[in-house]
């Protein structure tokens, strides 16, 4: 039988109950209230940030006004003539009136107060006969503000906590922060988003590149550079620069290209070249290199160039791609090379492709902790919380001051013991690092065990 998961009670939930209460006692205590308006307004206001409900209150409050006066007037305007007595012809008007009310929303530019200046309208001219108009109107309109007030303030409550922004919170990208097929839930949009306008100081740590990153991440407004290719590069998304990079040696680069050009195996190499990356690559040869090559056309973020890159650029990563005893063959010859331990290789079987493969060769010094160790020397954070599952996470899970790995973890992972934040799928690392975001004992609580943070000096690859 398959496990049923019931999502937790959220944090939102919670301060709408208090909200709803305290609006609902002050409403009934305080004479000509009536509780379910206030409710109403205390209900709808009520965001997950103190700065959202600010200004939601700001709208609600003028959508109030502008509800109130139409009821008042409307309500002015029926009572000399008899004809309104009738049921059918008061409800004729009301049905104008919100027209124009809905309508005057549009023309002061707040259409998403509509809502609310439509409820005070009916609240207003729906009175009971024998009530004065003009102190029915003040009461109603007296209640919504109560409602938009207690949110307001409680919101703030909960928002004045400690929140220490000294600290750098680091996530895997695929399958960690993302979901399974690579992309971002909605849900983990919205609170990134929230508490990276709190300034929280969060980014992600991929083995992607910027043609194949960015367009995932491109709703989320990260203020710090996020680290790319395992570590190979840092990308300052708002500068469009990248302020760190480990390169392969320049004839390291060559011999690599050589090898697999030997083995008549296409390579393309990423290089920056005047703070801009480029892919540079041979005439594409097979059905499968063509393939690959307008695939690379057609991605932006980086320039495809057919040829060899020149001397003053930094090749950061070789790329080979073919059949598997095509790989087999240029890993061969990478092996026996002089400088093997000047390179990385890593290999993975194509998904698209059956019978493929792809090869990627780095710098050994190109890792996503010495990119995280850069970061924080140059932002001066003092302290580190890391999400991981894959091997290429295990160093920086292992210098963090907290580490947390995902359900889906490898097995390599799942030995070092960490506590587990929970499944991607289910937006596990967003919700812990919120958790922790607003946690005053955040270093000094219990059962939360970190690895030795190991601070090494600036490398000459740094």
């Amino acid at each position: 039988m398959k496990k049923i998961t019931l999502p937790p009670i959220g944090m939102r939930l919670v301060k709408t109950a208090v909200a709803l209460f305290v609006t609902m006692v002050i409403t009934y205590l305080r004479p000509g209230g009536v509780p379910i308006f206030g409710a109403l307004s205390a209900v709808l206001c009520m965001q997950s940030t103190g700065s959202d409900s600010l200004s939601i209150g700001i709208n609600r409050i003028i959508s109030t006004v502008v509800g109130a006066v139409f009821g008042l007037l409307t309500l002015l305007a029926m009572q000399p003539f008899a004809l309104f007595d009738f049921w059918l012809w008061r409800y004729l008007l009301i049905g104008i009136v919100t027209v124009l009310v809905l309508y005057v929303q549009v023309l002061i530019k707040r259409p998403a107060g509509s809502y609310f200046a439509w409820v005070v309208f009916l609240s207003v001219v729906l009175l009971e006969p024998g009530m004065d108009p003009t102190l029915y109107a003040i009461n109603r309109a007296a209640d919504t503000f109560i409602g938009i007030g207690v949110s307001y303030l409680i919101n703030g409550f909960w928002f004045s906590r400690k929140s220490d922004t000294a600290v750098l919170y680091v996530a895997a990208f695929d399958r960690v922060l993302a979901q399974d097929n690579g992309t971002l839930s909605n849900y983990t949009l919205m609170n990134l988003n929230r508490l990276l306008e709190r300034k929280a100081a969060i980014t992600i740590a991929s083995h992607r590149t910027l043609a194949t990153l960015l367009p995932r991440i491109q709703d989320v407004n990260f203020h710090l550079p996020v680290i790319i290719m395992d570590g190979a590069a840092i990308y300052n998304i708002e500068e469009r620069s990248f302020p760190f990079y480990v390169a392969l040696p320049a004839d390291v680069a060559r011999g690599a290209a050589r090898a697999g050009a030997t083995a008549e195996v296409q390579s393309y190499q990423y290089a920056i070249l005047h703070d801009e990356l480029h892919v540079f690559c041979a005439l594409p040869g097979s059905a499968y290199e063509q393939v690959l090559d307008e695939r690379l056309q057609l991605r932006r973020y980086h320039s495809y160039v057919l040829g060899l890159p020149p001397e003053n650029a930094d090749v950061l990563f070789l790329f080979f791609a073919g059949t598997h005893k095509q790989i087999d063959a240029v890993e061969a010859k990478l092996r026996a090379l002089p400088w093997q331990d000047e390179i990385r290789i890593v290999r993975h079987d194509d998904g698209e492709h059956p019978g493929y493969a792809n090869m990627e060769v780095t710098n050994p010094r190109a890792s996503k902790d010495q990119a995280v160790r850069w970061l924080m020397q140059r932002y001066d954070y003092k302290k580190l919380v890391a999400f991981g599952r894959s091997p290429t996470d295990k160093a920086l899970l292992q210098m963090a001051d907290i580490a947390y790995s995902t359900a889906n973890a490898t097995p390599e992972i799942e030995l070092l013991g960490l506590p587990v934040a929970g499944s991607n799928a289910h937006n596990a690392v967003v919700r812990k690092i919120r958790q922790l975001y607003y946690n005053r004992r955040l270093f000094r609580g219990k059962g939360e065990q970190a690895p030795q943070v190991t601070r090494g000096k600036k490398t000459d690859d740094q």
